[in-house]
């Protein structure tokens, strides 16, 4: 086989048959080998496992040769090892103390450093900075046994560390009292403190008397504009202090007088100005066309300046009510001058424009400040502690409407002035007409609220235009009068529904109803209307109707209903008083 091999690769020529015939010899004789080993096996099978064996054998013995090898080099290992301890203690008998315990100590050391690079870039007052003695104690003394003998030097040692972290503390809490977010900051981790390295109550006491020196600077450096921020900073400090039962004395001293004298009295020069300024552009305001809100409602826009005036004087205070209600009453009082100058104005003025003699759009402006008042009211209701100011506002809304409501009645005085005479009697002339085109031009310009409150008002006076009219010596009470008054009633009131609005008009159905009856009927309801209307009111009723006979009986019992008629005298007060 070989031989053909070789052949095969050389280049001499193969004979293909001879190559076959060797093929052959060789399957025979596999055969005849595998015949042989089976044969074998047979006879003998230990033979075959013996066999087995010995090629199993040498590569155990290759792996004891290697597991000797490695064991032999770490007993040498060992021996150097001893040998050279040996040694060490033949060469320093007395040293070896000192350089285990020099050993220890610079393995100490070491963390120390790495531990106090770590501290250092921690908050002053973060907890693991805190933590960091007992954690070196820990991690180097109680975790290995052989050091709990040096349990004494490490704690003299210890003592150096604590007065290298404190001085490193109070380095930093003097690069911090000036950042007020951040002295908050820390304030607010105080409840995390420990006693293992910093005593808290050193701690807070330092970190305090040194912020507490520093707000004193800044007072006499500081702006009186500015003292805001320190009194909202004290405010807060307290709150977090509070939070976490650390009690300290009062951040700012004289505080009261700062307040006061101070911050207080420069708000107030401030305010004042800004209110004069609002209130000259308000009357300005009278000669210039009126603004249109979104809903197309008048508007005047120097009340929103004078509303972001007040918002932004109360907004920044409210975390003190002390200073609050101090502001507050300095913007009220503001407010109350200007609000009564504004008044004054409209009213000096209602005569010549209710008479055509002043310039165009009286009622405009009016309606525009009744508007305007009314969302300062709503704001101030809304936003303030004290309730002052709103009302006032509320006064200023309730003036104008009633100016206008006064606008309506004077331009319809004319007919007014004829209820309860013959004109009135003869329906000539009514008043219907005239409202409803002013309450029409109105509703158009006028907050719905605000309308709704004008209604109301015109109502009351109309009625007391009625009472008027009954008491002037020209009124006649003629049998029919009680039909005409309870025309004119429901035609004000559907007048009034057709605009939503409702209407106090109690008295004029009273008086209504009073008409309606005569002879007992009529003192009857006056007794049980007495609280209501007038007495003078009912004593002209039976005077000026025919229906009552006898006048002096009538007044009588209306006077007894009152309780104001005298008691006759009796015998014995007759003759001796």
């Amino acid at each position: 086989m070989d031989e053909a091999l070789r052949k095969i690769n050389s280049e001499e020529k193969l004979d293909p048959t001879e190559l076959k015939k060797k093929i052959n010899e060789l399957h025979t004789n596999y055969h005849t080998l595998t015949n042989k080993i089976v044969k074998i096996q047979n006879h003998s099978p230990c033979l075959i496992n013996h066999y087995k064996l010995t090629t199993i054998l040498p590569e155990q013995t290759l792996l004891l040769s290697t597991a000797y090898k490695n064991l032999l080099f770490v007993y040498n290992a060992h021996l150097r090892l001893k040998n050279i301890k040996k040694e060490v203690k033949e060469i320093y008998p007395l040293e070896i103390k000192e350089i285990k315990e020099k050993f220890i100590k610079f393995e100490e050391l070491n963390e120390f450093k790495k531990e106090l690079k770590n501290y250092s870039k921690l908050e002053c007052v973060n907890k693991l900075g805190l933590d960091l003695e007992l954690k070196i104690i820990n991690f180097n003394l109680f975790e290995e046994n052989e050091f709990i003998k040096q349990i004494d030097f490490i704690c003299k040692k210890r003592e150096d560390w604590r007065n290298k972290l404190v001085k490193e503390t109070k380095n930093k809490i003097s690069k911090r009292i000036n950042d007020y977010d951040t002295v908050l900051s820390d304030f607010s981790k105080m409840a995390e403190l420990k006693n293992e390295i910093i005593d808290k109550k050193e701690l807070i006491d330092f970190y305090f008397d040194n912020l507490k020196e520093s707000v004193r600077n800044k007072v006499k450096e500081t702006d009186i504009s500015k003292l805001l921020s320190l009194f909202e900073f004290e405010y807060e400090l307290k709150l977090i202090n509070d939070s976490n039962f650390i009690y300290l004395p009062n951040l700012l001293e004289n505080k009261n007088l700062l307040v006061e004298k101070k911050y207080v009295n420069f708000s107030k020069e401030k305010i004042e100005e800004w209110m004069r300024n609002v209130n000259n552009s308000i009357l300005n305001a009278r000669n210039q066309p009126c603004p249109l809100d979104e809903h197309n409602k008048f508007i005047c826009t120097y009340f929103i300046t004078l509303l972001d005036l007040i918002r932004n004087q109360i907004e920044p205070v409210k975390f003190s009510k002390e200073i609050r209600e101090k502001i507050e009453n300095v913007i009220v009082e503001g407010v109350k001058n200007m609000v009564e100058s504004v008044i004054d104005q409209l009213q000096s003025e209602f005569s010549s424009a209710v008479n055509l003699k002043s310039p165009p759009g009286y009622e405009e402006y009016v309606i525009m400040i009744s508007n305007s008042s009314l969302k300062l009211a709503q704001f101030a209701n809304d936003s303030l502690e004290s309730k002052i100011l709103s009302e006032i506002f509320v006064e200023l809304m309730n003036s104008c409407n009633s100016l206008l409501s006064n606008f309506i009645i004077y331009t319809c005085k004319p007919i007014l002035n004829l209820i309860f005479t013959d004109k009135w009697y003869e329906r000539e002339k009514n008043i219907i007409p005239t409202v409803n085109d002013f309450l029409s031009d109105y509703k158009n310009r006028m907050n719905e609220y605000n309308f709704y409150n004008l209604g109301i008002n015109l109502s009351i006076k109309l009625t007391d235009f009625y009472f008027s009219q009954i008491k002037r010596n020209r009124a006649k009470l003629y049998e029919d009068a009680k039909y005409h008054l309870k025309k004119d009633y429901l035609e004000i009131e559907e007048l009034f529904y057709k605009y939503k609005l409702d209407i106090k008009m109690e008295k004029l159905r009273i008086l209504k109803d009073l008409l309606e009856n005569e002879g007992e009927a009529f003192f009857t309801e006056v007794c049980a209307v007495k609280d209501r209307i007038p007495k003078e009111t009912v004593l002209f009723i039976v005077r000026k109707r025919e229906c009552f006979k006898d006048k002096e009986i009538g007044l009588k019992k209306v006077k007894d209903f009152y309780g104001e008629s005298k008691k006759e005298k009796g015998i014995f007060e007759k003759f001796f008083g």
